[in-house]
């Protein structure tokens, strides 16, 4: 169920319209109008008070239509800006307040913000430096201390990239023949 309906008046050409409300018909600029004036107001609302005609799903299918225009979108994005714009001293007049509050929980977070805003950034440096290990024992040596620092064991770690730091091991001399080894061909020394 809607409401009444109510059109706006046809549009008279304001000389503060950008060039995207100027690239519009009548109707859509009212669409774009009815839209800021209430931004909660339904697309087929908007459409009805642009002057769309159309009932049920057909005014529904309407107003999708017209809200998703491009040069709607535009003219809508361009009216945003203009509004924002012009709440600007607004804003301004908010963050001194809040600035000037010294009880007020947000002071610091808009003390930084005014300075942002005034071009007074904090400078953040930071500095990284690489150092390329060329050779294996300078490899290992880097590895075992991470790996102590995380708290790891680095026999683990080193044994599974094929570094052998300390092991137990058997001596086993080759088979009398070379063509087939049989287990009981093997000695262990």
């Amino acid at each position: 169920m809607t409401g009444p309906l109510v059109l706006l008046p046809p549009d008279d050409i304001r000389d503060d319209y950008g060039p995207a409300m100027l690239a519009l018909n009548d109707r859509q600029r009212r669409f774009v109008l009815a839209k800021c004036e209430n931004p909660s107001i339904s697309h087929e609302g908007a459409s009805r008070a642009a002057g769309y005609l159309g009932e049920g799903i057909n005014a529904r299918v309407q107003g999708h239509r017209v809200a998703t225009h491009p040069k709607v979108l535009a003219a809508m994005k361009e009216e945003a800006e203009r509004m924002l714009n012009g709440d600007v001293l607004l804003a301004t007049m908010a963050l001194r307040e809040i600035a000037k509050d010294t009880n007020h929980k947000d002071r610091a977070k808009v003390a930084m913000h005014i300075r942002a805003m005034a071009g007074l950034t904090e400078i953040s440096r930071s500095e990284v430096v690489h150092r390329v290990l060329t050779n294996d024992s300078e490899k290992i040596a880097a590895i075992t201390a991470l790996a102590k620092t995380l708290g790891l064991d680095p026999k683990t770690l080193l044994g599974q990239a094929g570094v052998v730091t300390d092991a137990e091991f058997d001596i086993i001399s080759p088979p009398r023949s070379p063509t087939v080894a049989l287990e009981e061909d093997w000695t262990i020394e």
